[in-house]
């Protein structure tokens, strides 16, 4: 994400560990809601007061189909956003997902290499992959020998 602009995130839900990972990462964060898959109006109204100029972070653990966070990022950008991001862990991308993320406002997608996605790749450029089996396996093999996975957590860096 450029530099220059202050990010705020944006959460479908703050299940899991998404509230620990904003924290980390030292973000504003704003929790997202949708009715029957569409952005509700009163999150919309208080979110959309704090995007002029912001990038803004949309975390998820899955994405599927795209709508909703595709019809939030056309909102957001027409209320000023500068970059908008979608990250999630796994991305299922299917159906129509990749021909409406390239022709949305979207930024740019990334997802980890959990769910194979290459072929939503070819079809929209803006979609990148994260590769993750080094730490899994490392993970694994910790589980296996009884060792500490807060260690791993702890002491992983930016560029592994």
């Amino acid at each position: 994400m450029a530099k220059e602009k202050p990010p705020i995130t944006v959460v479908g839900d703050v299940g899991g560990r998404i509230a620990i990972i904003v924290d980390e990462l030292k973000m504003s964060c704003f929790v997202f809601t949708t009715k029957n898959g569409c952005p509700c109006a009163d999150s919309f109204c208080t979110l959309t007061r704090f995007v002029p100029a912001l990038n803004v972070c949309w975390l998820d653990d899955i994405i599927d189909d795209v709508e909703s966070f595709v019809a939030a990022a056309e909102i957001l950008k027409e209320r000023g956003a500068y970059k908008i991001y979608v990250m999630a862990t796994h991305g299922i991308l299917s159906a129509e997902a990749p021909r409406l993320i390239e022709e949305s406002s979207v930024d740019e997608v990334v997802v980890t290499n959990t769910v194979p996605h290459e072929v939503q790749k070819l079809q929209c450029p803006k979609i990148k992959t994260v590769d993750i089996s080094l730490i899994l396996s490392e993970a694994i093999r910790r589980i296996h020998n009884g060792e500490s996975m807060a260690y791993l957590f702890r002491n992983i860096t930016v560029d592994d």
